[in-house]
């Protein structure tokens, strides 16, 4: 399915947490978004503070615009995922553009301009993504983008052995991920996993920023057995952030 295709289709939150059942349903709207942020600098390292940063959604042409703070940082969290352009322009320096930048679900998307100094109105254009290694927090997971969900294999395992397509079963290619062995109780929907030796109560499953797990027993409470209908799946193993 192309991407312009895939504006209504669901992307697929997947957080392996202790504690998922009490997590503050405020955050259930920061699960389907990312942030870009970073630092306008000159030429000497200098901070650059003041100076006008925007980001445009080059698929929907809607842009955030903001100024830098007196360190030269700058924040767009609550960001729908998609390709970006960032451009930032102070009085003196050469305007910059860079994009288009692809961001994911869940990411921080770090872009630190580098502004140069110009006598007359010049443009610098730089075409390149942000880097997809998170550097900002210590939060540990896999991002299964369009692509590896088509090659990733998919086939899940009912308790009695038999087969079905299953998309969350893309997880179990993760590092620390393993599926359930026989004499572990399976609780969930689909395939069962546990993530770093917890239980399976311990998974928490979002779908589109909403709670999708099974109020009895805990587990998933949807079947996602088409994965043409998945855009990204995010899977969070290790020091889970706050939300």
């Amino acid at each position: 399915m192309p991407p312009s295709e895939r504006s209504s289709v669901w992307r697929l939150f997947s957080v392996l947490a202790l504690a998922s059942l009490i997590v503050p349903t405020l955050a259930f709207g920061q699960a389907t978004t990312g942030t870009i942020s970073g630092t306008v600098r000159d030429q000497s390292g200098g901070v650059i503070a003041a100076a006008a940063v925007s980001v445009r959604n080059l698929d929907t042409n809607i842009t955030r615009a903001g100024t830098t703070e007196s360190d030269g940082r700058y924040n767009f969290p609550g960001l729908p995922v998609g390709r970006y352009e960032l451009t930032a322009e102070v009085k003196g320096f050469a305007k910059y553009v860079r994009g288009p930048i692809t961001l994911i679900l869940n990411q921080e998307a770090v872009v630190n301009p580098e502004l140069k100094p110009a006598t007359t109105q010049e443009t610098i254009t730089v075409i390149a993504d942000a880097a997809i290694l998170n550097t900002t927090t210590a939060e540990v997971g896999v991002q299964f983008d369009p692509r590896r969900l088509a090659e990733l294999p998919i086939s899940g395992q009912f308790n009695n052995g038999g087969g079905f397509r299953d998309v969350f079963a893309a997880v179990l290619s993760a590092p620390g991920v393993s599926q359930l062995n026989s004499g572990n109780t399976a609780f969930t929907t689909g395939t069962s996993f546990s993530a770093n030796g917890s239980r399976t109560r311990g998974n928490n499953f979002m779908i589109d920023g909403q709670d999708t797990n099974e109020p009895g027993v805990a587990g998933r409470s949807q079947w996602m057995n088409n994965p043409d209908i998945v855009q990204e799946v995010r899977l969070i193993t290790n020091q889970f952030l706050p939300e």
